[in-house]
């Protein structure tokens, strides 16, 4: 592979995984209000949730990128 192919193929997987990212993060936000609903005043239960959501956007960013690759 050519070197600005390369570069070309990165670019271009980069742009899909943020185009991606943007429905990913929005429904896991949004499972995460739901969240915040059913187990209101249960502060562990909501970091946990917190946690798990911010975790679950970056390997879904990296899954994305290297399904875009």
């Amino acid at each position: 592979m050519e070197l600005s192919n390369f570069w070309q193929a990165i670019a271009s997987a980069l742009g899909w995984t943020v185009f991606h990212s943007l429905w990913q993060i929005t429904f896991l936000y949004l499972l995460y209000r739901l969240a915040t609903w059913i187990w209101r005043g249960n502060s562990r239960a909501l970091y946990l949730a917190a946690c798990l959501a911010m975790a679950g956007s970056a390997v879904w960013a990296v899954v994305s990128f290297a399904g875009a690759w």
